[in-house]
């Protein structure tokens, strides 16, 4: 790697992680406080809304970001051309849904849904603005100023969610929160645009961005139904106020997720597809890259999942409680997942997002075959079943990624089955401590940060003591960010 393209790419990662790590952590404690002052049928409600959103957003995109991303030269026809599709998609797909939304309500069995989808789904019509934008600054490496619009609208939006929570809007807080973060999102974007709109379109160029960002668009489509489509199938079996305690145990997993992983995907791809001619330094930075993540993010998954009993009860309250059952499940498999994800952006910087589509294919199948085993059971049947499935595509990622990108599955694996073994003895570390303290009558509040430091201490000791190699590796990266330019 050269030594701009290795500081654009560290600068880059240090921003992503300041938007993903800050924002996040902003995010997530407007988040406790709106679970506190709302309950388990408005988060339910607001949860069933934001999947539907979330298929529109899809067809919005249509995967064009990462398509301008991984394209060698970027013309402002073709900026200008992807901006139109995007818009034009957005106001014909919006209107659709304003039109449908009492039907859609129907459907997923939730009456009050058809109010809260008309207002909510303004935001994909807002959000159409800044695809191209967006996609250019992580084009260029200038994360930055997205790391601080994000913190900024984060911010600001959570604060009139609060406050109209406080208010006694229930549900309309959420909605309130996702207008207004998109509003400011996209104006900052624009503020300091990385192009400038005009009449000038290259639609020729533009059909041909399109064949490649349609293997992506189904990709996403596959991922939605993985990831997504649970929360429609439970909305309609077992309806909002149970969808609810799933919204909030799986908040807690997917924005650990983000944590600890999207800011580092982000820039990888971006990376990557900078690396993509040159296969042997290519595949060295994989194996760098997927054995940082493990040493990071796996313990922190299992860890999750080891104390999240006490995790749900201390930040949301008792009423929250059973969101645990979801989050154990969804943590573990939290662990499984992020040692794959540079499969998929590895594959969509070379050029061959097909193949993460077909994984995905494979993944739905499982998942549409776990919900209907599942039908008919409680809530804490359907996620493990969940959870299992999406487990079982690993053998077929990695072998993929051994066929298609020359992975050698061996010494990956002896990078990153220390950090298991590691993970096994600080979760049996955990167990027994709660087991210990259970005898004695102490507050949550002081059995939470207990269970924790006992899991951080023995998982840190023991990567210091015998995984030396991963450990050295972390801190590699840290001293390479603190010697180059942000």
């Amino acid at each position: 790697m050269s030594e701009s393209l290795r500081h654009s790419v560290l600068s880059g990662l240090f921003w992503s992680l300041l938007q993903n790590w800050g924002g996040r952590l902003v995010t997530f404690i407007l988040f406790t406080i709106l679970a506190r002052l709302l309950g388990p049928r408005d988060f339910g409600v607001f949860a069933a809304a934001v999947a539907v959103i979330s298929i529109l957003e899809i067809f919005v995109e249509q995967g064009l970001g990462d398509a301008l991303i991984q394209k060698e030269h970027v013309s402002l026809e073709l900026l200008n051309t992807t901006f139109l599709l995007n818009l034009t998609l957005s106001i014909v797909l919006v209107s659709l849904l304003v039109a449908f939304a009492p039907l859609v309500a129907a459907l997923m069995k939730v009456p009050q849904l058809t109010n809260i989808l008309r207002v909510a789904c303004i935001s994909t019509l807002i959000n159409a603005f800044g695809f191209c934008q967006q996609a250019m600054y992580r084009r260029n490496f200038a994360y930055r100023w997205l790391a601080l619009r994000f913190l900024i609208a984060t911010a600001i939006s959570g604060i009139v969610g609060v406050a109209v929570a406080y208010a006694g809007g229930g549900a309309w807080s959420l909605v309130a929160q996702v207008v207004c973060a998109s509003l400011i999102n996209v104006g900052l974007l624009w503020a300091k645009p990385q192009w400038k709109l005009s009449a000038r379109f290259d639609f020729r160029e533009g059909a041909t961005l399109l064949r490649f960002s349609s293997n992506i668009l189904g990709m996403r489509i596959l991922d939605f139904g993985n990831t997504r489509f649970i929360e429609i199938f439970i909305a309609a079996t077992l309806g909002p106020t149970v969808l609810g305690i799933y919204a909030v145990g799986v908040r807690i997993y997917q924005i650990s997720m983000q944590l600890l992983s999207s800011a580092i995907l982000d820039v990888a791809h971006s990376g990557f597809s900078r690396l993509a001619k040159d296969r042997e330094k290519f595949n060295l930075a994989y194996y760098k890259a997927t054995t940082i993540s493990a040493t990071l993010a796996v313990p922190c998954f299992v860890l999750l999942a080891t104390v999240a009993p006490e995790l749900c009860i201390s930040l949301f309250g008792q009423k929250w409680a059973n969101s645990a059952q979801v989050l154990t499940p969804m943590a573990l498999l939290g662990a499984v997942q992020v040692i794959q994800f540079y499969n998929g952006a590895s594959f969509n910087a070379l050029g061959m997002p097909v193949v993460t589509l077909a994984i995905n294919l494979v993944k739905i199948a499982f998942t549409a075959f776990s919900l209907w085993i599942t039908l008919g059971s409680d809530l804490d049947h359907m996620v493990v079943a969940f959870a299992i499935a999406q487990a079982l595509v690993t053998p077929l990622n990695f072998y993929l990624a051994k066929r298609k990108l020359g992975i050698d599955l061996g010494r990956l694996f002896k990078n990153v089955y220390p950090v298991f073994l590691a993970c096994g003895v600080m979760a049996g570390a955990v167990i027994m401590c709660r087991s210990f303290l259970s005898h004695h009558e102490l507050s949550i509040y002081v059995k939470f940060p207990a269970l924790l430091g006992v899991g951080a201490g023995v998982y840190l000791a023991l990567l210091i003591l015998f995984i030396k190699k991963n450990y050295l590796e972390v801190l590699n990266v840290f001293e390479l960010r603190r010697h180059s330019p942000a």
